[in-house]
């Protein structure tokens, strides 16, 4: 069965990283997957890594090109306007949503987007045959709040032959290479505003003593460089898009999330499985995210034996210190073969069946 995977992403977020880990995988399984995404230098080094992983990628200059003759199409889009263009083009589409459905902006703002995604993105969902989204939490909330139907969870995995703790010695040679000497923070998000970068600049003015490694792109970046020239920041490094994630997050000391909206956050999986601490804003909202990444993971992790709260004069950072290893709730092969991907892959494919996209008679694992 062939079925497309189809995005509007010029650049790469989270959506992408999360194909180029899955349809490798579901082509495994026997889905004939494949990929279509924009021409754009943005997205390049996306396509050439399904491709190098033997999945077809289509890329498009406008809608008019995207190829037809599939039995499903499965698509996912940065602005809700494209969807309009997608159903045009394909009457019959499965939706997978990676979206913040719900931003906690300040002032009561998170209501005025909540209204903005009810206008803008329930439309869209609502006229799918059916919804995949990549947490519990985000399925529940888009059936009770928006009252969508026919929402499935697939929840989000990382592959943890990459991302893993580091060997003996393996982390002190990396902090070498990498030129830390100090205490160091990773903050890996696309520049955008939700992502509340101003939080991280502001943190790293009142901790002169730490290193701040900013991983990504995105439309703010150049904001937020002139910000930190203009607050005279010499520990905070902005360090693009890197290609070399699972190293860095076994040299750095702790990951840092202080955005105001997730569905299911990749990055906080990373550092589970990489053993990274994660540092957030609020003692509450750290221990949120934490019990959502267990609950929407699937992932058993150990309770952290000591967690050390720091209030930098306004702020409250809450500390979670590194935990085992996560693992997925099955038992591991004798090959230990990234299970924690390889579970999501299979789980995406039986959510495609009960969601009706596909029969059962055509899943052969």
């Amino acid at each position: 069965m062939r079925i497309l995977f189809l995005t509007d992403a010029k650049t790469v977020g989270g959506s992408e990283i999360y194909l180029k880990e899955m349809l490798p995988r579901l082509r495994q399984l026997g889905l004939e997957a494949e990929a279509a995404l924009p021409l754009a230098e943005g997205n390049a080094w996306i396509r050439q890594a399904l491709e190098a992983r033997g999945v077809p990628v289509h890329a498009y200059r406008s809608f008019e090109d995207l190829p037809l003759g599939y039995d499903r199409v499965v698509a996912s889009a940065w602005y809700p306007q494209s969807y309009k263009k997608f159903f045009a083009r394909y009457t019959r589409l499965t939706l997978l949503i990676h979206d913040q459905i719900e931003i906690f902006y300040p002032l009561g703002l998170r209501y005025a987007y909540r209204l903005g995604y009810r206008l803008l993105q329930v439309p869209n969902l609502t006229r799918a045959e059916a919804v995949i989204t990549v947490s519990r939490w985000a399925a529940r909330w888009l059936k009770e709040v928006h009252g969508i139907r026919n929402v499935y969870a697939v929840p989000n995995g990382v592959d943890t032959e990459h991302f893993r703790p580091p060997g003996p010695g393996e982390k002190e040679a990396l902090r070498k290479r990498y030129g830390l000497q100090r205490f160091s923070v990773i903050v890996p998000a696309r520049m955008s505003l939700e992502k509340n970068h101003l939080a991280v600049l502001l943190t790293a003015k009142l901790l002169p003593e730490a290193d701040f490694l900013l991983v990504g792109t995105g439309e703010l970046m150049g904001l937020w460089q002139k910000t930190a020239w203009f607050l005279n920041l010499k520990n905070v490094h902005f360090l693009g898009r890197r290609t070399d994630m699972p190293e860095l997050y076994r040299a750095v000391d702790a990951m840092l999330l202080p955005t105001l909206g997730e569905n299911q956050s990749l990055a906080t999986l990373e550092a589970m499985a990489s053993r990274v601490a994660r540092l957030w804003f609020s003692p509450r909202v750290g221990r949120s995210m934490a019990s959502t990444a267990r609950y929407s993971s699937g992932m058993s992790v150990r309770r952290p034996r000591k967690c050390t709260f720091f209030r930098l004069r306004n702020q409250a950072v809450f500390c979670q210190s590194p935990i085992s290893s996560p693992v997925p709730t099955s038992k591991k092969s004798a090959s230990g073969n990234s299970l924690a991907v390889r579970s999501t892959a299979r789980w995406f494919f039986s959510r495609l069946i009960r969601a009706g996209t596909i029969t059962e008679n055509l899943w052969r694992p």
